[in-house]
């Protein structure tokens, strides 16, 4: 069995800022951003070995088979229906904004951090 870390580290380096752009004025995705590392904790299922590295795609989509999320907790965070948060969530991962191993693409934290300092400041 491979190391999940192992398995992500590509996708880490080669993050794509175009992804982000899901992100602007997004508000129910910004909170699912600001509370993916406290829901995913310790619910990653190791599957057995990756396909191939030469897809990365299949690779991609293998990892986030392994993934249970609760989609109800999902939904209340986000404020959003069931239906919409599933989609935003499968929107958050596709654009590589989060990780199955709780991390956050860094630029999707300064997004949230930067909404986060402009509501509160005011």
């Amino acid at each position: 069995m491979t190391n999940i870390e192992e398995i992500l580290a590509p996708f880490k380096t080669d993050q794509d800022p175009l992804g982000l752009i899901f992100l602007i004025d997004n508000v129910p995705a910004m909170k699912l951003v600001a509370a993916w590392p406290n829901i995913i904790r310790g619910k990653y299922i190791r599957r057995k070995d990756p396909p191939p590295n030469d897809d990365q795609q299949r690779v991609w989509e293998w990892i986030w088979a392994g993934v249970r999320v609760d989609m109800d907790k999902l939904a209340i965070i986000s404020g959003t229906t069931a239906a919409r948060t599933e989609h935003l969530y499968t929107m958050l991962w596709v654009a590589r904004i989060i990780f199955p191993d709780g991390s956050v693409h860094p630029q999707a934290r300064n997004i949230v951090a930067q909404y986060i300092q402009k509501k509160v400041i005011k």
